[in-house]
This record gives C-alpha cells, sequence and structure tokens, in this order.
C-alpha cells in the first residue's frame, strides 16, 4: 500500500492514516482482536478464536508447529528449523494470511510442550521502516484494545536470525518461539 497502517483508534471500521515514510501491510484488521482476560492461560485459545473468527478452520495445530528457538540454560539458541519457519511466515505474509506465533518472553517456563514458549501472540501484517523490514503482532494479554492492537507492537529479524520485538502493554522483549501453520 501507500504507506497506510490500521491505527488502534478506530472501534468500529478502519481507519487508515497515511505515514509517508512508512509503510505497513495489515491483514488482519484490528477489530478482530480480543483479550484472553481474565484467563491468564488463554492466549493460545484466544489467538485461535480470533482466526476462527476470521474464517481460518484450523488456525494452529502444535503437529505442525515449527521451532524457533530452544531455551537453554540462561539463553536461547537459534534452530535449524528456524529458516524454514520463517519462509513461512513470508509466504503467509506474502499472501495476507495472519498467523499465530508462539513466544519466549522469561525462562523457566514449562507449560508448553517445548518448555520454551510461555505466550502466543499473532502476527497481523508485515511492513518496513527506514529500510528495516517488522512485522506487526496482535497481543491478547492486555485487556487494552489500543495496546493489544498498537502499530508498534513489531518483531524485528535480529543479526542473530531471530525475530524480536516489544510488547507495548507490558514492555517486555518477546522473541519468536514457534511458528504455527494453519492445518487443513
Amino acid at each position: 500500500s501507500n504507506g497506510d497502517y490500521w491505527t488502534p483508534l478506530a472501534k468500529e471500521g478502519v481507519v487508515l492514516i497515511p505515514k509517508a515514510d512508512n509503510s505497513t501491510n495489515m491483514f488482519l484488521p484490528p477489530s478482530y482482536w480480543q483479550t484472553q482476560m481474565p484467563d491468564l492461560t488463554g492466549c493460545y485459545r484466544t489467538s485461535v478464536s480470533i482466526l476462527k473468527s476470521y474464517g481460518v478452520k484450523n488456525p494452529a495445530p502444535l503437529n505442525l508447529a515449527i521451532y524457533m528457538v530452544k531455551e537453554k540454560g540462561n539463553e536461547l539458541v537459534n534452530l535449524l528449523s528456524s529458516r524454514q519457519g520463517l519462509d513461512v511466515l513470508n509466504n503467509y505474509m506474502d499472501n495476507g494470511k495472519p498467523i499465530i506465533v508462539g513466544v519466549h518472553r522469561k525462562y523457566g517456563y514449562t507449560g508448553n510442550a517445548d518448555k520454551t514458549t510461555d505466550h502466543f501472540v499473532i502476527i497481523a501484517g508485515r511492513g518496513s521502516e527506514s529500510g528495516k523490514e517488522f512485522f506487526n503482532f496482535y497481543d491478547v494479554g492486555t485487556s487494552r484494545f489500543s495496546m493489544g492492537t498498537s502499530p508498534m507492537n513489531r518483531f524485528y529479524l535480529t543479526k542473530e536470525g531471530v525475530l524480536r520485538g516489544v510488547s507495548q502493554y507490558n514492555k517486555k522483549i518477546y522473541t519468536v518461539s514457534q511458528i504455527r501453520p494453519y492445518g487443513n
């Protein structure tokens, strides 16, 4: 597009605000966003619910998960499968399809099978600013619409080859740990 991005100010309908030096292509309108609250462990279920309401039949089955990083002691190790994950992510973006991803926020969480992922968000679009590409995400972990759909919720590809960004509602660093393609 010509530098348009979705603004979180419009609860109904969509308002486009032009930005000359910035282009963002959002595929999932913010009106689809939901909060997981008060369900503190409902991020995956809520993300699936959002994509189902958008028309995706089987949004993010575990058996198709592509693992990007693994927690090892007090560091994250980039996995070989992360290259495939980035290819899948870019293919989804090229085709205008939002996708659920797992993220790592803190060490020592063992509530998911990979022992690395501790939250799920939806990559809702892709853009670039000053020549640097980013992926916009919606965070269901807040009850605040403006924070959950903030255009500043962005993942950037680091020089180490990991996708990392900051969620605007809690200012925590999120590292993408799983890409979750659609099932049949």
